[in-house]
């Protein structure tokens, strides 16, 4: 089991570790199939180097400890079922659309009363969809609508006031 583990760690240098730093975030599209092998990977990453040892029966050599802590320090060990990716992949568009529709009742006048919960809706689902997926570029696009959506509407809003207090109308 000993000899098993040590070896097992070695293969753990030498798989591409590249990807890990190239920001890939998941396992999903590395060469390395979901299944026993990532699963022991989301093991040892929250190991100790004290657990470590004892699992082995000896210290870590160097090398050894250099794997454990890139592995540990490394974002891309979430695995992602394909539910999940469906998922966020709707909340991306939905921000997506949402903030279209926001930025769209500026220009139409009787969409107006609707263009304040889309924004909201569009920050909401486009911050949740963008934590669960750093790449989904629609959910960061609906975000960032809905954020000048609000910014505007909060500058109208003052500018608002500001004549009113102005004019005493």
């Amino acid at each position: 089991m000993k000899l098993f583990i040590t070896f097992f760690i070695v293969c753990c240098l030498s798989l591409n570790i590249s990807s890990a730093y190239a920001g890939v975030g998941t396992f999903k599209d590395s060469a390395i199939s979901v299944g026993s092998t990532v699963k022991a990977l989301q093991m040892l990453k929250t190991m100790s180097n004290k657990q470590m040892q004892t699992l082995v029966g000896r210290k870590l050599s160097f090398k050894e400890k250099v794997s454990l802590f890139i592995l540990k320090k490394s974002k891309g060990f979430r695995i992602e079922s394909k539910d999940e990716e469906k998922v966020q992949t709707k909340k991306g568009k939905a921000a997506f659309i949402l903030g279209i529709c926001a930025l769209a009742g500026l220009v139409i006048p009787f969409v107006v009363i609707l263009s304040l919960p889309a924004a909201i809706l569009a920050v909401v689902f486009g911050s949740q969809a963008y934590k669960a997926n750093k790449n989904d570029k629609q959910a960061k696009t609906g975000m960032i609508l809905g954020i000048i959506f609000l910014g505007l509407f909060v500058l109208a809003l003052l500018l608002v006031v500001a004549l009113v207090a102005f004019y005493g109308l």
